[in-house]
Formats: C-alpha cells, structure tokens, sequence
C-alpha cells in the first residue's frame, strides 16, 4: 500500500481503512528487512568461495576507507554489489554511527570511479540498481517487489554482473 492511500483514508476521516493500510504496508516493510537480513546470516553461515584477492580487498575495505587502489583491484559486479551495500546502509543511517555518513562518502566514491572507468552510462545504471535494491529491501510491498527484482536483474544482464540482487552468486 502507498503512502498516498494511507494519507487520503486519514483525510477522509476513515480511520479503519487507514489503520488497516497502514498494519499492511508496516507488515509488508518489515517482512522485507527480515528476508534482507534472513539472506545476509545464511550468506555469512555458508560463505560462497572467492578469489583470495577478492577477500583481502573486501576485509580491508570492512576496516578501512575505499581507495582507488583498492577499487583498481575490484571487478566491476564487486563495485556494483558493494556501491548497493553502502547505499543500503546510508538510506537506514547506518555507518560508524554517524547516521550513514561513512557509508554515503563510500558510495560516492565508487560511483566517481565507475564513472572514470567505466563511464557516465554504466554508473547511473549502478545507481539505479542501487534504487532497486534499496527499494526490494526496505520499502517495496509484495507487488513492488518482484518489479524491483526483474529492473535490477536487466541491468545486470546488461552490463555483465555477477550475482543476484544482494550480490550472491547466481
């Protein structure tokens, strides 16, 4: 249910119809961050394999600040899924306890370094899969969701990323 429906119910003083919209679309948000989430602890129970260059790049990252260097070294589907990761994280506020400050900055560079690499076109596909995963994660009702999924799934075919949504490996 949208913000909107709920807001017109309230306005037309239909207090049922806008408690049980707003139940449905508290219920459809939080089961999306408990599916989120269900798949990052079975991500991090059954670890897929990666090349050891892979690993100690994003363990570094997890530590310290992306650098160019470090992003040199990362495939293009790494930079797609962790630019996803960031943005997620910045949207919730999320990030070393400065409401997702660290987080946005860490985004941000990996859009400027697709752009410079890979160029303008590629990037804002990056950050519009970003918006899909954002929006499959946390805001997306049932209905939205497999739309966010199918866009998100386009642009990865289109440019050759590996992975699903949430950056498994498909």
């Amino acid at each position: 249910m949208d913000t909107r429906a709920i807001i017109d119910y309230a306005m037309n003083d239909d207090a049922k119809a806008m408690r049980d919209a707003l139940y449905a679309s508290i219920h459809d948000r939080v089961n999306a961050h408990i599916q989120a989430h269900k798949q990052n602890v079975a991500q991090s129970l059954f670890p897929e394999e990666h090349d050891e260059e892979e690993v100690e790049v994003e363990m570094s990252e997890s530590v310290e600040e992306l650098t160019e260097g470090k992003m040199d070294k990362m495939s293009l589907s790494s930079l797609w899924h962790k630019h996803a990761q960031h943005s997620y994280s910045a949207d919730q506020g999320y990030g070393g306890g400065m409401g997702g400050h660290h987080s946005h900055h860490a985004a941000t560079a990996i859009e400027n370094h697709v752009r410079k690499h890979h160029g303008n076109k590629v990037a804002d596909d990056m950050l519009n899969h970003s918006d899909h995963h954002i929006a499959h994660a946390e805001y997306a009702g049932p209905d939205e969701s497999e739309h966010h999924e199918k866009e998100a799934a386009k642009l990865r075919a289109k440019h050759g990323i590996k992975g699903d949504l949430y950056g498994h490996k498909e």
